[in-house]
């Protein structure tokens, strides 16, 4: 081959397959590749600085494991968009199971990314799928800051639990809806105040109502029971 160089070399005292490592140069216009094929372990030992830069796309894939440990830093920047899928269901989205199998490698992979999808949500967002559990855990403080809303949806138990306060502030509007049972329960104190009316319990058993004017309306009965009632 005219445009073609190939360093090979074969397993040594080979049984069956012969197995090779291979590094070839493709030098024909329009087709220019490197191209590395190792038949077992490929290892690289860099003592100052590593660099790469991919004009176009990059694609890897891995068979079994995969880990990173960064000593210092570790920043990364996505100009576009990011997905991010966890669990087997998402294994071959990207990458066929035939192309894993190929000797020469993946690199058809790599000239199908970035066409145009039908759902073009535009730049910057991201998406993140869980098949089965997600937990995360934060030493000393964790803070979100959304520009316009947050949504929660949850198929069975939603649960929030503080070793000293949880605050709610709205600017506006605070609603609930409780389909069944609404139970709350304070230890010490409950208080409910708007404006100058407050309404107030305690552990004491007294349940105290200061408004400057207390309105009780019952349609069709009004019933108080107690051994002594004084009214001023």
């Amino acid at each position: 081959n005219k445009t073609k160089m190939v360093i090979r070399s074969d397993t040594h005292k080979a049984k069956g397959k012969v197995g090779f490592n291979e590094i070839s140069f493709e030098d024909e216009n329009g087709r220019e590749e490197i191209y590395v094929h190792a038949e077992k372990d490929r290892n690289e030992k860099v003592n100052h600085n590593h660099t790469e830069r991919i004009d176009n796309n990059w694609v890897q894939s891995v068979g079994h494991n995969k880990a990173i440990e960064v000593t210092n830093n570790h920043d990364e920047v996505i100009g576009g968009n990011m997905t991010l899928s966890v669990g087997p269901s998402g294994i071959g989205s990207i990458v066929n199971a035939a192309f894993t199998k190929l000797t020469a490698g993946i690199s058809g992979v790599a000239k199908g990314l970035g066409l145009p999808a039908l759902f073009n949500p535009g730049e910057g967002n991201m998406g993140l799928f869980v098949e089965k559990n997600k937990s995360e855990t934060v030493g000393l403080v964790s803070a979100d800051q959304i520009g316009v809303g947050r949504y929660f949806t949850v198929g069975q138990t939603f649960e929030v639990s503080s070793g000293s306060s949880i605050a709610f502030t709205a600017e506006e509007k605070l609603t609930e809806s409780v389909g069944k049972i609404r139970l709350i329960e304070a230890g010490e104190e409950f208080t409910v105040s708007v404006g100058p009316v407050r309404i107030s319990a305690n552990a004491k058993g007294e349940l105290y109502l200061d408004a400057p004017k207390i309105f009780i309306n019952g349609s069709e009965l009004v019933d108080v029971k107690s051994r002594k009632i004084k009214l001023n």
